[in-house]
């Protein structure tokens, strides 16, 4: 019983994490600078830098990005 827990559980973040990580990349590669004109002039380390932020919180971003 528990393991079902923790494995539906642990699915369900993957899932998650698998959205942001795809997110970030739509992000990354077309419209960072639509999202945040101040990143336009940004390395690629910033951008890296700022991937965990963008797929824990991927949510938000997407709510942003749709309002433009």
């Amino acid at each position: 019983m528990m393991e079902q827990v923790i494995t539906i559980v642990l699915s369900a973040v993957g899932l998650y994490m698998l959205l942001g990580i795809n997110f970030y990349l739509g992000i990354y590669l077309k419209n960072m600078k639509k999202l945040d004109p101040g990143t336009d002039d940004t390395s690629k380390v910033f951008k890296l830098l700022i991937a965990p932020g963008f797929m824990i919180f991927w949510p938000i971003f997407f709510k942003k990005w749709r309002e433009l």
